[in-house]
């Protein structure tokens, strides 16, 4: 249904065809140099730790255990395919389809997925914590065998679901687009972070908590990466008596 709204919303907003806000974002040193190398050095850790880590020794208890479901395959894959279906929200946030706008949004969205499938993983390997489908006796045995089933916190599919939606929504509320264009897009995009969420718990892959944390890591990350590469306008400012300067974004 997400997945419907979103190429619905699309059909329905000529209005948002090279209007995107990408023309009030720029690429910028150091910035884009310290965010892919903070985004590197992130998941190199966390290779590390999610390699050493150990199996918990009990599995999650009240808020952290809530809700609880079984294994389901088509869920687990439902969840996926909207997860992906995300990025096809960023070609709307362009104003023109020329090489500097188009590098500026893809380098943007880059990092803003480096830091967060960094910061997941690296969670991931330093807090390792079973996932719901390990409490049912029916659960099959090559998911008990991969590392992965004590690798719930936080939730990567919800991370990445969610940086893309804020990161959207930030860049297309920049843009002259309408108001309502604005209000459906930042719905269907959150709508479809929303359903991969839900997707993921009731595919038994998470509880609560860990997608509610991997919407948090994602939603900080793609509104502060888009948020510092915003155009910014300084002027001087004097008023008879003092000196200063305005910034405009």
């Amino acid at each position: 249904m997400a997945l419907r709204l979103l190429l619905i919303s699309f059909l329905l907003l000529p209005s948002a065809a090279l209007c995107g806000g990408s023309g009030n974002f720029k690429l910028s040193m150091p910035a884009d140099a310290l965010y892919p190398a903070s985004g590197a050095a992130l998941n190199l850790m966390a290779v590390y730790f999610t390699r050493n880590a150990k199996s918990p020794g009990a599995g999650p208890e009240g808020f952290c255990a809530w809700p609880e479901f079984n294994f389901s395959k088509p869920g687990e894959n439902a969840g996926t395919i909207l997860t992906a279906a995300g990025v096809l929200s960023l070609p709307f946030l362009l104003d023109n389809f020329d090489f500097p706008q188009t590098a500026t949004v893809a380098v943007m969205y880059l990092e803003t997925a480096m830091l967060a499938w960094g910061t997941k993983d690296l969670l991931k390997g330093l807090f390792p914590k079973f996932r719901p489908y390990v409490s049912f006796d029916d659960t099959p045995e090559e998911l008990l065998k991969e590392k992965d089933h004590f690798f719930s916190f936080p939730s990567g599919h919800s991370t990445i679901a969610f940086a893309t939606a804020s990161f959207s929504t930030f860049i297309f509320s920049k843009s002259e687009a309408s108001t309502l264009s604005k209000v459906l897009f930042s719905v269907c995009n959150f709508g479809l972070a929303s359903g991969v969420g839900v997707l993921r718990i009731v595919s038994g892959n998470h509880y609560f908590v860990d997608v509610l944390s991997g919407a948090a890591i994602g939603s900080v990350y793609g509104v502060l990466i888009p948020l510092s590469h915003q155009n910014k306008s300084v002027t001087p400012q004097f008023d008879g008596k003092s000196l200063g300067l305005r910034v405009e974004f």
